[in-house]
């Protein structure tokens, strides 16, 4: 069963699960409480009702108190938005896969090398007025942006 209160929209990510699920088969188990509700993997459920699946692969959290299985649920999602990429491994890994991986939007990189980190967007006033200033050029139209 989904989880009446989930705080995550899936309606961007279902047509990639799909074409995942498709492509590889489903390879990742739902996580469910003792109840049966979905803690983890209700995009995987929604995508895999869509093109007919009837089994899943399933894990069960009974362990777990309401109150841990209600912050599990948030920390995993959580989790997902707190990483970031390292650009150059991006490039090599998506350079390096003869096959169309456009379903999932990962952006084109091949032309890109503005040396710009996450460091770069920090937002911390001690930290933003501590460090020195950056330029970057876009390769794209030439124009010099200070960061």
């Amino acid at each position: 069963m989904f989880y009446k209160n989930n705080p995550r929209n899936h309606d961007q990510t279902i047509d990639a699960v799909i074409q995942s699920i498709n492509d590889y088969g489903f390879v990742k188990p739902i996580l469910i409480d003792k109840n049966n509700i979905i803690v983890d993997g209700e995009a995987c459920v929604i995508a895999a009702k869509k093109i007919g699946l009837k089994e899943l692969p399933c894990i069960i959290t009974d362990e777990l108190t309401d109150d841990e299985i209600r912050a599990l649920r948030l920390i995993i999602n959580k989790t997902q938005d707190l990483t970031s990429w390292t650009f150059d491994k991006l490039a090599e890994e998506l350079s390096a896969v003869n096959i169309d991986m456009s379903t999932y939007k990962f952006p084109d990189l091949s032309d890109i090398n503005l040396d710009v980190s996450d460091e770069d967007f920090l937002q911390d006033t001690e930290i933003v007025k501590n460090r020195e200033k950056k330029t970057v050029v876009c390769p794209e139209c030439g124009h010099k942006f200070e960061i």
